[in-house]
């Protein structure tokens, strides 16, 4: 079976199983261990993965020297550490703190090139610049959220196929994307200087570099949406709310069938979380607590021409007992569960289409 098919298939299983997991322990032998062998690495051949392995750390003065373990080691055909994993349990958050644990057993064990710490779900890359580990990542994966691009670069860590050649290709890929995503997201007085100098023979001043950002950021997000599907642009800013849920936004609202959609792009439209007693601005879309669930924000924001007198305040219908509000936010819920793949009853089916066919 190809990687792609098994990587999904292993997958699908991930949130049952995250529901038993009670331990480290008990996330490497249910999610870790399977991962390995789906890459595969013979996780009960000593000879090829190690458990719990030994290592002295020197800090310099000998009072201070400590022994550690790694949680887990991958061995290379001499029987040298090649790849060195540090488990944590699932759902803990991976934090710099656990970074610098796995950086003090990487920096002393000879000829290593990759660590990698995880908790099952997310799984963190580092290799090393100098001999010393990096403090960055080269490579973050979410084994909830896997694109294509993750699922190739994953399959590059494979028994098979990995070695020093593919990793450095890795690594270099990573960087130089991560660097383009910044000039895209942010194009550097550098960046900006490059492109405006072919058009402009003039001197490249504070304002004139200020003037060519928006223009060149701008035209970089239209590039990038031409390329993609659907063609939907989004200049968002961001209050009060994280990349995870700037993201999942984003996602789900791409994931709308086309029926569900009206053909106005998303621009310039701040999301932010409002607190009770806080005025609300118009033309916005509101996130009212932080338990709301982005996609029904979507669906308020295309369903709410259907309530009946409709002003701001009708955001709030968590709070309030309209009864045209509350059957939206109903419809809202349905549709999300239509999203996260829960089949519709005929009549949630009937209900939906009898309201976007008015669209």
């Amino acid at each position: 079976m190809p990687f792609e098919e098994n990587i999904k298939k292993f997958t699908e299983n991930i949130p049952e199983k995250m529901k038993h997991i009670k331990s480290e322990d008990g996330t490497i032998n249910a999610l870790i261990n399977p991962f390995l062998d789906l890459l595969g690495y013979d996780i009960t051949d000593p000879k090829e993965v190690e458990y719990q392995y030994d290592v002295n750390i020197e800090l310099g003065v000998p009072k201070l020297n400590k022994k550690g373990k790694i949680d887990i080691i991958i061995l290379n055909n001499t029987n040298k550490p090649e790849i060195i994993i540090e488990c944590k349990k699932i759902k803990k958050k991976l934090t710099k703190k656990d970074e610098t644990q796995l950086r003090s057993y990487y920096n002393i064990i000879d000829n290593c090139r990759l660590a990698i710490l995880t908790n099952g779900i997310i799984y963190k890359f580092f290799t090393n610049t100098d001999k010393l580990m990096d403090r960055t990542p080269f490579l973050e994966i979410d084994l909830r959220n896997l694109s294509k691009v993750d699922i190739s670069e994953l399959e590059m860590f494979t028994k098979e196929k990995y070695n020093s050649k593919n990793l450095e290709n890795i690594v270099m890929n990573n960087k130089i994307r991560n660097q383009l995503n910044k000039e895209f997201e942010h194009p550097s007085d550098d960046f900006v200087k490059i492109i405006a100098k072919k058009v402009d023979n003039g001197v490249m001043n504070k304002n004139k570099i200020i003037k060519y950002r928006r223009i060149i950021k701008n035209n970089l997000k239209i590039i990038s949406n031409e390329k993609s599907e659907p063609n939907y642009e989004f200049e968002m800013k961001f209050r009060g709310f994280n990349e995870e849920e700037e993201n999942k936004f984003i996602k789900l609202y791409n994931k709308l069938p086309e029926k569900f959609k009206d053909n106005e792009f998303i621009e310039n439209t701040t999301i932010i979380k409002i607190n009770k007693g806080e005025k609300i601005p118009k033309n916005s879309l509101y996130i009212y607590s932080s338990t709301t669930n982005p996609v029904e924000e979507i669906m308020i924001k295309y369903l709410r021409k259907y309530a009946k007198g409709y002003e701001t305040d009708f955001i709030k219908i968590k709070s309030v007992k309209s009864n045209d509000s509350m059957r939206i936010y109903k419809i809202c819920r349905r549709f999300v569960a239509y999203l996260n793949n829960r089949k519709l009853t005929k009549e949630e089916k009937k209900l939906l289409d009898k309201i976007f066919s008015e669209q």
